[in-house]
């Protein structure tokens, strides 16, 4: 079931939760261009007998508000901001967060403002953790320009990352 939830900047995410709600939390945070449906196969799995799973639609993503103005995502306090609002309003108590892919880069966005009393562990599944567009992957490059409004640098930026 997917329930809405209010990010600190008035954003809607849209949140799922899994599993045993009594067990540990995981935090399942998928990457660029995704959804919650990335993790699909781990919440039909034999974890949700024993974890608490939650997952999201990050902002600009799936099911959750698509902001246009750059700083929505441009800013770290925010992806900050929207874990720690999608950990309280699914009641998770020193959850492990799972970042997959960009979803390590909100991850560390995470740990950056608010430290790591709040959490149990960090598990980085294939990840980048760097701010910087230009180090890393090749796709990190791109991911400006398929932000942008201007359609044709859209289109563009969006075909050399795919």
């Amino acid at each position: 079931m997917t329930r809405t939830v209010k990010t600190p900047d008035g954003v809607n995410v849209a949140v799922q939760q899994w599993g045993n709600g009594e067990g540990p939390g995981l935090l399942l945070i998928h990457g660029f261009s995704q959804s919650h449906l990335s993790w699909t196969n781990q919440v039909s799995s034999d974890l949700a007998k024993a974890f608490h799973l939650v997952t999201y639609d990050l902002r600009g993503h799936g099911q959750s508000d698509k902001p246009v103005e750059p700083a929505f995502y441009t800013e770290s306090h925010r992806w900050a901001d929207e874990v720690q609002a999608v950990m309280e309003a699914a009641g998770l108590s020193r959850p492990v967060l799972v970042g997959w892919s960009y979803g390590g880069r909100i991850v560390s966005d995470y740990l950056m403002r608010y430290g790591d009393d709040g959490i149990a562990g960090v598990e980085y599944v294939s990840a980048n953790t760097n701010r910087d567009l230009n180090a890393g992957s090749p796709a990190l490059k791109v991911m400006v320009g398929m932000a942008s409004h201007d359609f044709a640098t859209n289109l563009t930026s969006t075909r050399e990352f795919l």
